[in-house]
């Protein structure tokens, strides 16, 4: 289970957040959106000693929880919530709960949403019952996404460790994680399957939990990198700035050639 606290003015105590979260709790994520998102089953009730410790030192900080089994209906659920109760959702809940959630919750561009209002869907219910292939022909990966989320799967895990393995230089060069242990700028490298051309360029990804699933990429731009090549633990990857089918914005693939494996992280 995961707990989303939401609090107004969030960049404003940050730090302190971000301090007391590590204490607390070894698994937590910052939202986009001033929330953040944290294993329940971890903290538990001291969840209310973070905020009471928050609102020693601050005041009143408008603090709302919802727990809920992803981070989607946690979201929600946040929003459904008032500082004085918390909004829970549980197992046996979350599909009816989700079904009457508004698309305005999924991680989604404004130009999105307004081409799925134009279809007639304004619930996460009605987003469920389309078919994923018709989601992904539609909005690329974002389709897929949103079928999922709508459904209530939730296949990333919160991280538990700050520093990516094995991509920390090429993240450096483009801007994604500046060396420093923030939680805001970092992005954790996802394992990904990819069909490549002859030429042994990315040419679509593959996900193994929707069968027959592909999503067509675009190669923007491409440098190789020798991360501590100074050392016996040296390792050579090859980056990919790649637009997907559907996409509005770029993401980067890349390939450990010690290995021969493929990873993925999101601006």
């Amino acid at each position: 289970m995961l707990a989303c606290l939401l609090i107004d003015n969030f960049d404003d105590y940050l730090i302190e957040i971000t301090e007391l979260l590590a204490f607390y709790s070894y698994k937590w994520e910052l939202g986009d959106s001033g929330e953040v998102y944290i294993d329940f089953d971890s903290i538990g009730d001291r969840i209310h000693v973070l905020i009471y410790e928050l609102e020693l030192q601050h005041g009143e900080i408008g603090a709302r929880i919802g727990v809920a089994p992803t981070r989607l209906a946690s979201f929600a659920a946040a929003h459904a919530a008032t500082v004085e109760a918390p909004f829970f959702v549980s197992p046996a809940q979350l599909e009816e709960f989700l079904a009457e959630q508004s698309i305005s919750y999924l991680p989604i561009s404004d130009k999105i949403e307004e081409r799925l209002r134009t279809l007639g869907l304004q619930t996460l219910g009605q987003v469920a019952h389309i078919d994923v292939r018709t989601l992904v022909n539609q909005f690329g990966r974002a389709g897929k996404l949103m079928s999922e989320l709508s459904r209530g799967i939730d296949l990333a895990p919160l991280p538990s460790e700050l520093q990516p393995v094995g991509a920390d230089e090429g993240m450096r060069q483009m801007g994604i994680w500046d060396g420093r242990e923030d939680v805001k700028t970092h992005r954790q490298p996802v394992p990904i399957a990819v069909v490549s051309d002859d030429a042994g360029y990315p040419r679509s990804l593959l996900f193994d939990h929707m069968e027959g699933i592909e999503i067509f990429i675009t190669i923007v731009d491409i440098w190789t990198i020798e991360n501590h090549w100074w050392s016996e633990q040296k390792t050579n990857c090859e980056y990919f700035e790649i637009i997907e089918c559907g996409a509005e914005f770029t993401s980067i693939l890349y390939k450990d050639l010690n290995h021969s494996k493929w990873y993925m992280f999101y601006r």
